[in-house]
């Protein structure tokens, strides 16, 4: 080893000390490799070792008493240094000392030449940008219902009320709003329908549609997460009850006295998605929705009553497509009844002296969700 390290040292005009003897027969071939390889190649199996340091390459044997180590600074370029620590495989940073230098993203690495050579391979492999994914979520409301009024009903009233809207002017609208709500209410069911590219006048139609009354946009959220990390958002109430405690005091004559506490619950919509970007620019959206609603109360102060439903969906778009998700329905059934006490009882008169009145009410929440990696 001695004779190669000197020869290969000459020719490359290298400056390079002995600290001790390297006596070591070996055989090797390499080809167009960098000198530091070969000599981490040269020294693998051995008891010798090398560092680098103000431009010399000292030689010796590997222990404590010629201090044969590597002190490198590893600086990350594009990930954050930190928990860089739990990803380095054991077997890697093996008698390898890692310290993490936050204030400059920069690894700290100590040890023998090869095994920080492995570790900072191993660096520069996971070392790469991470796509920023930006999501654009569209949360919407179809209602549908109807009212059957049957009866005889007389009385004084006011002036009709007339309906009215306004269009904002500007825009070309290429997508026809009673084709979108003909796709929204064919859609029933879990899964999903992928829409691709939309225009912008899909988010003019979606306008249109909630001035008419057909749907309601409860909210249109842009979230941005990096790749595989997920992005959550919550939107909801809150309503709060009274909770009253007794208590006996005393003994022979107790006297009962009552405290009270407002307490709070809440009912959201909560929406978790998590992106997953693949070479090829799809992005698979791991979905999870969690809707959350209030019903009547039993009493005045009681809590109230709450519903929820929730599902989990995973999807593979193209960058830049629109996804339609849905399926959480929720409806509601009411009959109310008014006339003359008796007579309404009987099939005949009860259409003269008296009315019924049946609704019925659904709700259905769809989900549009366009992801673009950035």
């Amino acid at each position: 080893m001695y004779d190669i390290i000197v020869d290969i040292c000459s020719k490359m005009n290298l400056n390079y000390h002995f600290i001790s003897p390297v006596n070591y027969q070996t055989s090797l071939f390499v080809s167009n490799v960098t000198f530091r390889t070969f000599l981490n190649v040269m020294f693998t199996g051995t008891e010798y070792g090398y560092y680098f340091e103000s431009n010399i390459y000292m030689f010796g044997t590997k222990d404590k008493q010629y201090n044969i180590t590597s002190n490198e600074i590893f600086t990350m370029k594009y990930r954050t240094v930190t928990n860089i620590i739990d990803i380095i495989p054991t077997a890697i940073k093996k008698d390898v000392q890692v310290q993490i230098f936050p204030d400059l993203n920069s690894i700290i690495l100590s040890g023998g030449n090869k095994q920080v050579s492995r570790v900072k391979e191993f660096l520069n492999s996971i070392d790469q940008s991470v796509p920023l994914i930006s999501m654009e979520v569209i949360i919407v409301n179809v209602k549908k219902g109807y009212v059957k009024e049957v009866g005889l009903d007389m009385g004084y009233g006011g002036k009709p009320v007339c309906s009215s809207g306004t269009i904002s002017p500007g825009l070309n609208i290429t997508t026809g709003a009673t084709s979108i709500n003909n796709l929204i209410n064919r859609f029933n069911g879990f899964g999903n329908i992928n829409l691709g590219q939309v225009s912008k006048g899909f988010y003019v139609n979606l306008k249109l549609l909630e001035d008419s009354g057909d749907i309601k946009l409860r909210s249109t959220p842009k979230l941005s997460t990096l790749n595989g990390h997920p992005a959550t958002m919550t939107s909801g109430e809150k309503k709060y009850y009274k909770e009253v405690q007794t208590n006996l005091m005393g003994t022979q004559n107790p006297v009962q006295s009552e405290s009270y506490t407002w307490k709070s619950i809440e009912a959201n919509l909560t929406i978790k998605i998590t992106p997953l970007v693949s070479k090829d620019k799809q992005i698979t959206l791991d979905v999870e929705i969690e809707q959350c609603e209030f019903t009547l109360r039993e009493q005045k102060d009681a809590p109230p009553g709450t519903v929820t439903r929730k599902f989990k969906s995973i999807v593979r778009v193209k960058d830049g497509d629109m996804v339609l998700l849905g399926g959480i329905e929720s409806s509601s059934d009411q009959v109310n009844s008014s006339g003359l006490p008796f007579l309404t009882r009987s099939r005949f008169f009860k259409w003269l002296f008296g009315s019924t009145k049946k609704s019925k009410n659904s709700q259905k929440l769809n989900i549009f969700i366009k992801p673009s990696v950035l």
